[in-house]
């Protein structure tokens, strides 16, 4: 909506007029700053390596490009190296190796490259990944604590 007289900018704020003392116009700018302070929108991207992967990604990044958002792809390794500990130390579970969880942290580090390629691609200019070793619901419900949006399917 277009107001008339109404700055077209937010740094056309600085030029208004505040009140006129002696003849002389105070200014906005003569007594504060106007600026736009709002946060980059940050939305977070469940990597998983789906069918739907694509099509999740293709809607983050043009939420991303319209509202200038930062892009945030995350996988999870589907458990927590404490779960993968106890489950390992445990009597009456096969030794499991180390070098198992490790094969997890590297499909989802993989599925991750793959993310930041399609995504540059499409056009993401602020972008990252993370890694996180734990079940998808948990993960997901805590990252997306700090997040605008997140999505998901």
């Amino acid at each position: 909506m277009k107001l008339n007289h109404a700055p077209a900018t937010v740094d056309a704020l600085n030029d208004l007029p505040v009140k006129v003392v002696d003849g002389a116009t105070i200014y906005m700018r003569d007594v504060a700053h106007v600026r736009d302070g709002s946060s980059p929108q940050t939305n977070i991207v469940h990597v998983d390596g789906s069918p739907q992967q694509h099509s999740r990604l293709r809607a983050a990044a043009l939420l991303a490009e319209a509202y200038d958002a930062h892009l945030v792809g995350t996988g999870m390794t589907g458990m927590s190296w404490l779960d993968f500990a106890l489950l390992t130390g445990s009597m009456g579970a096969p030794m499991m190796p180390s070098s198992d969880f490790q094969g997890m942290r590297d499909a989802v580090g993989a599925r991750l490259d793959e993310f930041t390629q399609e995504a540059r691609r499409l056009g993401g200019a602020s972008l990252e990944t993370r890694l996180v070793e734990d079940d998808p619901r948990y993960a997901l419900l805590m990252q997306s604590r700090y997040a605008d949006l997140t999505i998901l399917s």
